[in-house]
């Protein structure tokens, strides 16, 4: 989410720019093949401006979510068989919650 936020507001700060590479490049003359290379533009630019913040945001989702941690109520779907219906019911379950 925090990405597609973070892409928007470069977008709307490169809107003009990027629809002028489009007319200059001719391929707004097609509306699908210039809604199809903003789109890829849109995500090319939004990935390439937020690359920089990735170990920031790493280390951020690290500190707040303890993800070095393995929760043994986690997947325990993954340590039941599936030929016993009732245990794989009550396992898949206990991931829900």
């Amino acid at each position: 989410m925090i990405l597609n936020v973070y892409q928007i507001v470069i977008m709307l700060i490169l809107f003009q720019p990027v629809h002028w590479f489009l007319d200059v490049t001719g391929l707004s003359a097609d509306p699908v093949i210039g809604i199809a290379a903003y789109h890829t533009l849109y995500n090319v630019i939004g990935v390439l401006f937020f690359m920089p913040w990735v170990p920031l945001y790493t280390r951020w989702i690290q500190q707040h979510h303890r993800l070095d941690q393995e929760d043994e109520t986690l997947f325990a779907i993954d340590q039941v068989s599936t030929t016993m219906p009732e245990e794989y019911i009550a396992a898949m379950k206990k991931d829900i919650v």
